[in-house]
């Protein structure tokens, strides 16, 4: 995800599956100071991942998190934070991605092409190659495995549909709808 945040002061989610009862991922920024990575296995352990930055509003950061089976990881702007352990599948859930959000919280701030791989953890080279495109113009050709669904949040997949905001997935067909946001809050300035 590209995040472009309008006030550090409290929790900011970015992505995540994490309901209450059905926990599987959350990323976010964190008032401790980092961006956080959390991934919870099938047994019910969690193991979070950080990265120590403030952000600096007004500023658009990619922020990307990946679990392999053993190992979470934590990027931003293509440099490796912190990593932690966790053994075992992780939980299988049926509920809907969340973007912006979880449970009562919600980003304040901007976010362009989030994508989402599932059951493929990118290598450093493919994260690197993913910062430096900026803006991609067609994540299915990257070097690395197409994602499961890729919101690029642009004029020809985001559209307000009279009620909603929905952002189209330029891969798989899983649109995603805007909770509490409207037309006037769509904005095209993201990175490239």
């Amino acid at each position: 995800a590209w995040i472009n945040l309008d006030n550090v002061g409290a929790q900011r989610p970015l992505v995540a599956n994490w309901h209450v009862g059905s926990t599987q991922y959350l990323m976010r920024w964190n008032t401790t100071g980092s961006f956080q990575m959390y991934f919870q296995n099938s047994s019910g352990s969690t193991a979070v991942a950080g990265f120590g930055l403030t952000p600096t509003t007004g500023v658009w950061y990619n922020v990307i998190g990946t679990f392999d089976g053993s190992t979470i990881k934590l990027y931003v702007n293509g440099v490796r934070g912190g990593s932690a352990s966790l053994v075992g599948p992780l939980r299988s859930v049926t509920t809907s991605d969340f973007i912006g959000a979880y449970s009562s919280t919600r980003l304040d701030g901007k976010m362009s092409n989030v994508a989402l791989w599932k059951n493929t953890a990118l290598t450093e080279s493919e994260i690197i190659e993913i910062y430096n495109a900026g803006i991609p113009t067609d994540l299915s050709s990257f070097s690395g495995n197409a994602p499961t669904a890729w919101y690029s949040m642009d004029q020809n997949y985001t559209y307000f549909n009279g009620s909603v905001l929905v952002a189209r997935d330029a891969i798989g067909g899983r649109d995603a709808t805007g909770i509490n946001i409207i037309q006037e809050n769509i904005v095209g300035n993201a990175p490239g």
